[in-house]
C-alpha cells in the first residue's frame, strides 16, 4: 500500500497518465480508502488544467530590465572570482 506521502510524490506522474498498470491500481487503491489524499490529487488535476488553459505572456524588454534591477550583481559568496568548484550552501 502506498503512504500519502508517496501519494504526493506520484500525483503529477498520475495525472500525467506516466505510471505502470501495477501503480495506477496501487494509486487509485490509496485515493479509494484516503479521503486528504483524493482531495488533494483533485486540486492538484484543478490547478493544473488552469494552469494549461492559462496563456503564458511573454515579458518585453522593459519588463525584464525592471525584474533585472532587482536582482543582485553579485551573492556575497565570491564565486566570481574563484575557480574552485562552488560549496554546498544555500543563499
Amino acid at each position: 500500500m502506498l503512504t500519502c506521502k508517496q501519494i504526493a510524490h506520484r500525483a503529477s506522474d498520475y495525472l500525467a497518465q506516466d505510471l505502470s498498470l501495477w501503480q495506477r491500481i496501487m494509486f487509485r487503491l490509496h485515493l479509494f480508502l484516503c479521503g486528504k489524499c483524493r482531495r488533494f490529487v483533485g486540486q492538484l488535476g484543478l490547478l493544473t488544467a488552469a494552469m494549461k488553459r492559462r496563456p503564458i505572456a511573454q515579458p518585453d524588454d522593459a519588463q525584464i530590465d525592471r525584474w533585472m534591477a532587482h536582482v543582485p550583481d553579485q551573492c556575497g559568496c565570491d564565486l566570481a572570482s574563484s575557480d574552485q568548484a562552488p560549496p554546498s550552501h544555500n543563499h
